[in-house]
């Protein structure tokens, strides 16, 4: 009897042992099971150092995708930030991407970053209750709100389609690209403004800055925008190069920055879909290829192909930038006035050299004198803006003022810029980050040849610490 009942004791805890076993596994297998499934689940979350690009799934909707690192190579996922519309509505399939700050209503922007999303000719739409109504998505917060659709006013728009769009990130406000079948030349290339709280919208054409530019064709149907609110580009020109092209939203002015060369060179090149920039670098997409271009010297080069059906590309970076003009003091006094200021010096090199003092690039100024680097670091970086040897109507020129500062927006960093001047009695090392009347940084007055910093005159140091402020570095000579 007591054998038998040893072994019905052992029988049973055995069988209770087992149960608890398999109950541990049950409860785990459960547990995993319910974080797959949040996870699954989990809202989408977007960032601002990173490139994201949107491909049209036919009838299954929309999927937004994340490049791993761009720089290198086209790999991507697509993770966690799949944003499927109802596949029973084909008016839910987009195709252009844009990515930024929430405006606040008062003119500037809230914390929350949007994903807007839309088909290129859904602006143009004048009936709001429409289901074609372009949509934007919160980062970190579930996107199936049947709400969330931006308020416009299509009155507002000129333009066929709105194929490119952009967020300004300071505002909140979206940028829209008329598209790459129309043109500057023509008059027919637009680039329009919605506030997508009011509905609010502007547009604007654009001429040439001055007589010396070159006509442009054909434009990219995508931008992006620096930390004034004006945007980048890239056209055909009628001297048949593909240029990165500065149009002043306030001005209606445009000027070529650079000539694009290696790869991105071809006529149909500017009917590339998407544009973005990312920590100083353009890149655009043409037949599902990634391009990357140098904006400081213009060389472009292949990254890959994404062998996927790609129709835009997005990021809520600024363009890190750094302009000026090289002006014509009159009278020489060493004051510029606001009269001289309308007249620029024409053919002027100027050079961009890193804090090593390596040449990075080098632009010749228009009829206006403007001269735009778009720098590749933001991170507290030096670069030094250098003048070579200018000439007025074929004579030496000597400098007489430069401008200095400090640039920036709230407290998110600031761009120092410090010019070098001398009144001949010594070479000036220190600098100085105010405007001021000035004869170069050489008590000598000589200046090198073009290619070096060593023995050169007239040249300012910029101290980069954000893109959310555009560095002004502007010369006087006579």
């Amino acid at each position: 009897m007591k054998s038998l009942c040893l072994s019905l004791y052992q029988i049973l805890y055995i069988s209770n042992n087992y149960m608890q076993k398999r109950f541990k596994i049950f409860a785990s297998v459960l547990f995993a099971f319910f974080i797959s499934a949040s996870y699954a689940n989990a809202a989408p979350t977007v960032d601002c150092n990173s490139v994201y690009a949107i491909s049209d799934n036919g009838q299954s909707g929309s999927v937004v995708h994340k490049f791993d690192d761009i720089s290198t190579r086209v790999d991507f996922t697509s993770t966690n930030i799949a944003f499927q519309n109802s596949a029973s509505n084909s008016h839910d399939i987009h195709s252009t991407l844009a990515i930024g700050y929430a405006p606040d209503g008062s003119g500037g922007v809230t914390n929350e970053i949007r994903v807007y999303k839309w088909r290129y000719h859904e602006w143009l739409i004048t009936d709001t209750a429409s289901p074609r109504r372009p949509k934007y998505f919160i980062s970190g917060v579930d996107e199936n709100d049947p709400n969330r659709f931006v308020n416009y006013n299509a009155a507002g728009l000129e333009g066929r389609e709105s194929a490119g769009g952009e967020v300004n990130q300071f505002t909140g406000e979206i940028y829209l690209s008329s598209g790459h079948y129309d043109t500057i030349a023509a008059g027919t290339f637009t680039m329009s403004v919605i506030n997508p709280l009011t509905g609010a919208a502007r547009s604007v054409k654009f001429t040439k800055s001055d007589a010396s530019e070159p006509d442009l064709g054909q434009t990219v149907s995508d931008m992006v925008i620096d930390a004034e609110g004006n945007t980048f580009i890239i056209a055909r020109g009628s001297d048949g190069k593909n240029y990165i092209v500065r149009l002043d939203m306030k001005t209606g002015k445009y000027n070529t920055v650079i000539a694009i060369t290696g790869v991105f060179t071809g006529e149909t090149h500017v009917q590339a879909g998407g544009l973005a920039i990312l920590n100083g670098f353009l890149y655009a997409m043409y037949q599902q290829n990634i391009y990357k271009i140098n904006p400081v010297n213009g060389n472009s080069s292949l990254i890959g192909n994404t062998n996927r059906d790609f129709n835009d590309l997005s990021s809520c970076q600024l363009v890190p930038l750094a302009t000026g003009n090289i002006y014509n003091d009159i009278n020489g006094d060493g004051v510029l006035d606001d009269s001289e200021k309308t007249h620029g010096i024409e053919g002027v090199r100027v050079e961009l050299y890193d804090k090593s003092h390596n040449l990075l690039g080098a632009q010749t100024t228009r009829e206006s004198g403007a001269y735009s680097f778009i720098l590749n670091s933001v991170t507290n970086d030096e670069y030094y803006i250098r003048v070579v040897n200018p000439t007025i109507k074929g004579k030496r020129a000597f400098q007489t003022w430069a401008s200095g500062g400090s640039f920036r927006y709230l407290s998110n960093g600031e761009n120092i810029v410090r010019n070098y001047c001398t009144n001949f009695s010594s070479d000036d090392t220190a600098g100085s980050s105010t405007n001021r009347t000035c004869y170069g940084a050489r008590a000598d007055g000589g200046d090198a040849q073009a290619g070096t910093l060593n023995g050169a005159n007239y040249y300012s140091k910029i101290t980069m610490n954000t893109d959310k402020a555009v560095a002004h570095v502007d010369f006087a000579f006579n």
